[in-house]
């Protein structure tokens, strides 16, 4: 049985006193205690870790991630062997589910290891740690023990030792078979009426996998099958009802070897995702400013495209749609860099469904996204926000800038992102006024920092993404600082006036024409650490 922890024990920021674990659960995690690095997995800039010492009730393959959606921010997770402070690592992971982890490896009942939770870049939160153990050959090798399961989340499965149960099927003919080999078998409650997506996507993609559901009990009518989706993984989707069991088939595509790995279950809702999960019945928006989304529930319309080729895939997964009417004329920036939902995957197309491609965007800042293109007042374009293929969705905003937008057709963009501080959020920097040099009238803005702590605006030419105390800071020397500092107030936020005809320093003599980045330090004593952070780093060309 699944249970959820109550606090876990502060105090565990060293391995020495790592908190003791035992079996399968749901564990509640806190990282923001974390002080340094004990060890150094090799993954996902580990820092900020804590400690758990964990022993195996189960011998066979375990799954450990982060991925229930509790998560407040992006995590980092690894295994060692052994109870004491870490000599050998098994495994380490920084994203398996969006922007949180996931792990499996072999462990034998009743030895001891060690779970080292951290964050990436040193970000810190909470959520939960859920492990679940699987036997050698699950014990459902036959649809008649399938294991029972129940609504969205990670699953491991184990089909090393499995024989083939199940019959063939029309459904799943791809490449001359419709076998599924090696298969394990799952009783799926649906805890929604929804459309569900059973993959293979997020996988450790250790097994060439071939995937099946069915209605009912054994022997009821097949739903869907897939073999190959995304590489040599798996999709299928099927309509669901609230409190009803399905069967699904997870195998081996015939001849391939089986494996320990992980499956992913979600519930979208309204019987198919988002209002605008088809570009025929996209959101129709107007203007400049930040636009809200959530492709949590969505599934993907739109096709592949060679401008949309990254990290080997043309796809947007889990796209919604955005009828957009732009207000000037110049060049457009659309971007998630300052209120992605996730991994985000975005891209811009002409007017109406099935147009052509202007441009698309995987990772510019971070694991968000910007694009840029050319566009007429009054004009109207298809906007499309998803994710990268495999990765969670989820709800964010984007922004929609036309030349800068906010005076004199300037251009700004967000280069670098920050990291969560002690509030939770990220805190981001922006501008109003005017970025036309003659007219002195430029006033910096900050949000989501911590409230009534002091801060100083800095600025400089060279723009950078160093680790540096609590977070990153997005310039590199020299950087000139505009004294003085200024303090947030109790929402974390604050606003300088520069004075662009009295720099500094002439170093920093802002002159029409030029290009100068911008940041924020700002004291951040409740997180701990080194007690400051950045805000994320911002560029504007002047005229």
């Amino acid at each position: 049985m699944l249970f959820t922890s109550a606090a876990m024990a502060q105090g565990n920021d060293d391995c020495a006193n790592a908190t003791p674990l035992s079996g399968d659960g749901v564990f509640a995690v806190d990282n923001t205690i974390g002080t340094g690095l004990d060890a150094d997995p090799g993954c996902g800039n580990f820092g900020a870790d804590v400690w758990y010492r964990w022993t195996a009730t189960t011998t066979g393959t375990v799954n450990m991630d982060m991925c229930d959606g509790t998560t407040t921010y992006d995590s980092a997770l690894a295994l060692w062997d052994g109870s004491g402070c870490p000599t050998s690592l098994i495994t380490c992971n920084d994203d398996s589910c969006g922007l949180q982890s996931g792990l499996i490896a072999s462990v034998v009942a009743g030895n001891a290891y060690m779970i080292q939770v951290g964050g990436y870049n040193g970000a810190t939160g909470t959520g939960n740690l859920t492990i679940t153990t699987q036997p050698p050959g699950g014990g459902n090798d036959d649809c008649a023990n399938a294991t029972a399961i129940s609504g969205p989340g990670i699953y491991n499965f184990d089909n090393s030792a499995a024989t083939m149960d199940g019959t063939p099927d029309i459904l799943c003919d791809e490449y001359g078979t419709q076998d599924i080999d090696l298969d394990v078998w799952f009783a799926y409650t649906a805890a929604s009426t929804a459309t569900v997506t059973v993959e293979t996507c997020t996988s450790s993609l250790t097994v060439d996998t071939k995937i099946a559901a069915y209605d009912g009990a054994c022997g009821g009518a097949i739903l869907d099958c897939n073999d190959d989706t995304c590489g040599l993984q798996s999709t299928i989707t099927f309509a669901a009802t609230a409190g009803n069991v399905y069967m699904l088939r997870v195998g081996s595509f015939p001849g391939a070897a089986g494996g320990a790995d992980t499956f992913a279950i979600t519930e979208g809702g309204g019987g198919g995702g988002s209002a605008n999960d088809d570009c025929a019945n996209a959101e129709d928006i107007t203007g400049q400013g930040s636009f809200n989304y959530d492709n949590t529930t969505a599934t993907m319309d739109g096709a592949g495209d060679i401008l949309c080729d990254a990290f080997g895939t043309q796809d947007i997964d889990r796209d919604v749609w955005f009828r957009w009417t732009a207000d000037d004329t110049g060049t457009a920036t659309v971007e998630t860099c300052n209120g992605a939902g996730g991994d985000t995957k975005i891209a811009a197309y002409d007017a109406g469904c099935g147009s052509a491609i202007l441009a698309c965007n995987d990772d510019t800042c971070g694991l968000a996204s910007q694009i840029m293109f050319q566009v007429t007042n009054g004009a109207v374009y298809m906007l499309r926000v998803g994710s990268f293929p495999g990765a969670a969705g989820g709800a964010g905003f984007f922004d929609i800038s036309i030349d800068g937008g906010g005076g004199g057709g300037c251009v700004d963009s967000v280069y670098c992102s920050s990291l969560p501080n002690s509030t939770g959020a990220t805190a981001s920097i922006g501008w109003s006024g005017s970025c036309v040099v003659a007219d002195n009238n430029f006033t910096l803005d900050m949000a989501g920092g911590p409230g009534n702590q002091p801060g100083l605006f800095i600025y400089g030419a060279n723009q950078a993404s160093i680790p540096f105390g609590n977070g990153i800071l997005c310039i590199s020397a020299p950087i000139i600082r505009l004294n003085a500092p200024v303090f947030m107030d109790s929402a974390g936020t604050a606003s300088k006036v520069v004075d662009l005809a009295n720099p500094p320093s002439q170093t920093g003599l802002i002159t029409a024409g030029s290009q100068w980045n911008f940041a924020m330090w700002l004291r951040d004593p409740a997180a701990g650490g080194a007690g400051y952070t950045f805000t994320d780093g911002m560029s504007v060309d002047f005229q």
